[in-house]
């Protein structure tokens, strides 16, 4: 089993290895991220992702896709509104690093 070495580097991005360019956010830092769900969330329920942008898109008949897109402040309150979704019985798409260590 090998063993992977982090370390800190200046932009305050984690290098592991285990990624094409080698960076990593790190735990405690924010980052920008969007997340694809299907369906729709609801209108309650954007109070919760209060400074992302919303975005849904209709692609036919049950393939409504929702996007979310913003600053997350780390990688554990990336946690609860990724828990949050899966509450809401949201299909879980993908999820994009957009910008680390913002």
């Amino acid at each position: 089993m090998s063993r992977v070495h982090a370390k800190l580097t200046l932009g305050g991005l984690v290098s592991n290895g285990r990624t094409g360019d080698g960076y990593l956010p790190g735990l405690h830092l924010s980052a920008v991220y969007r997340i694809r769900v299907a369906g729709r969330p609801g209108h309650k329920w954007a109070n919760r992702v209060e400074g992302m942008v919303i975005v849904v898109r209709d692609r036919g008949v049950h393939r409504t896709v929702t996007e979310l897109t913003g600053t997350v402040a780390d990688q554990a309150v990336l946690q609860g509104l990724l828990d949050q979704l899966y509450a809401r019985g949201c299909v879980l798409l993908d999820v994009d690093l957009l910008i680390s260590g913002s």
